[in-house]
């Protein structure tokens, strides 16, 4: 079975997520529905994201911004020279600019996405798709 921190043995605990205030896993009832357990997951994981970095741009990056704001974490657009204006900006609560209108020096540029995650103290990144995901 499943040793939980507690001391708790036994296969109806699983753990479900990591997350820094549970000593590195969120553990859930395996019995409960599967959207409880998710549920009950990120909200654990949700507390301990304040801020997040957005290394994506467009229509992928204001979705982020969208969900982050509904569970009530701040966010971190980056953009590229070109994208000053651009409507992912805008929706962020936050923007550092990444380099030129290149993405290979810019979106792609790991020290500036490192440097500007420095610079904002954002607790996570989320990478978006294409760009740094892949």
């Amino acid at each position: 079975g499943i040793l939980s921190p507690s001391g708790k043995a036994g296969p109806d605990l699983i753990p479900a997520a990591r997350g820094p205030r549970t000593g590195g896993a969120v553990w859930v009832d395996a019995a409960l529905p599967w959207s409880t357990r998710v549920r009950r997951a990120s909200m654990s994981v949700r507390n301990a994201i304040k801020k997040i970095l957005i290394a994506n741009r467009g229509e992928i990056s204001c979705r982020v911004s969208r969900t982050a704001r509904r569970m009530g974490i701040k966010t971190v657009a980056v953009f590229s020279e070109a994208d000053r204006h651009a409507k992912h900006v805008d929706m962020a609560d936050e923007a550092v600019c990444v380099g030129p209108t290149l993405s290979a020096q810019s979106y792609l540029n790991v020290p500036n996405i490192m440097q500007a995650i420095r610079d904002t103290g954002a607790d996570a990144v989320h990478p978006g798709y294409g760009f740094l995901s892949e």
